[in-house]
């Protein structure tokens, strides 16, 4: 039992949807009887079936159904949600894999039937839903600095005080270039200081929001400060991070380093570059090695 929309998602009109089942299985769906059902019916589902008001349904070829509903947003999502819960499987119609691309690689991989059936699982969601990405690390490691030139702007407040990210700012961006280009959003979080009776309340917060994003985003980045020692804090979060997992860099190099350098220091991908840019840059490429290719053949 399978279903698409081959409506473009959104508000419109019409609604329209594509069942794949038998006569039997549309009937159980809908509550519907179609022993005398020839080529299309107006419909009035049964109680307990859909809760919304009638639609027009199709029979456009053996054990092939179109179904014509009102064309708001909630009505689409409403029937998104019941079809899923009868265990209908969704396959995407391609309108609506092309109206979801958001990227111009996204519009290239999934526009045709070829290239959106050899993707793998993960970057399949990664074209369809952006990717969260986010800079974690201690204060004054430079994210809001990396941040700020990765998204081209001032965002952020970049200050050699402590605590001066108390908060979490999320941008959408662009990662790599012209038709290779996919969508993600960067997210630039509160510096992870060790939380004692001397941290103000609004610093305490910061972190537990940061802290918070850890399990939520789909790509961690550490960004470890060259010339400081990790506090305790950051030690026992990345002990108990699979951090192989994660992207871990190393920055503000041209600083003297740290008397105590840990094993994370040296794991770490060196940011020695002289331009935030080219850092950016280097943290780019890292992102793409560990995604690998889309295609199993390499996407020209």
């Amino acid at each position: 039992m399978k279903y698409s929309q081959l409506s473009a998602p959104g508000a419109s009109a019409l609604a329209i949807f594509e069942f794949r089942g038998t006569a039997e299985e549309i009937s159980s769906l809908f509550g519907i009887n179609l022993d005398d059902f020839r080529e299309l019916r107006l419909v009035q589902p049964q109680t307990g079936h859909l809760d919304f008001d009638q639609f027009l349904l199709l029979k456009v070829a053996e054990d092939i159904y179109e179904g014509h509903f009102h064309g708001g947003y909630g009505v689409a999502r409403a029937l998104h949600e019941f079809l899923a819960a009868q265990d209908w499987e969704e396959v995407p119609s391609q309108l609506s894999l092309i109206s979801s691309a958001s990227s111009p690689l996204a519009l290239r991989l999934l526009a045709t039937d070829k290239c959106y059936g050899q993707l793998t699982d993960a970057w399949r969601q990664r074209l369809l839903t952006p990717p969260r990405i986010a800079l974690f690390g201690p204060p004054n490691a430079g994210k809001s600095t990396l941040f700020n030139a990765w998204v081209s702007e001032n965002r952020v407040t970049v200050s050699e005080h402590l605590g001066t990210t108390r908060d979490f700012v999320e941008v959408p961006i662009m990662l790599g270039a012209g038709d290779d280009a996919i969508a993600a959003t960067l997210i630039d979080t509160a510096g992870l200081l060790l939380v004692d009776d001397q941290v103000q309340v609004n610093d305490v917060a910061a972190v537990e929001m940061s802290l918070g994003l850890l399990d939520e985003v789909d790509e961690c980045i550490w960004v470890l400060d060259h010339s400081t020692q990790l506090t305790s804090l950051m030690s026992e979060l990345l002990l108990a991070r699979d951090t192989d997992n994660d992207l871990l860099f190393i920055n503000r190099c041209d600083l003297p380093r740290c008397d105590t350098p840990t094993k994370w220091h040296s794991q770490a991908q060196r940011l020695d570059m002289p331009e935030n840019k080219q850092r950016c840059a280097t943290i780019e490429i890292a992102l793409f090695e560990k995604w690998g290719a889309p295609l199993p053949e390499q996407v020209s």
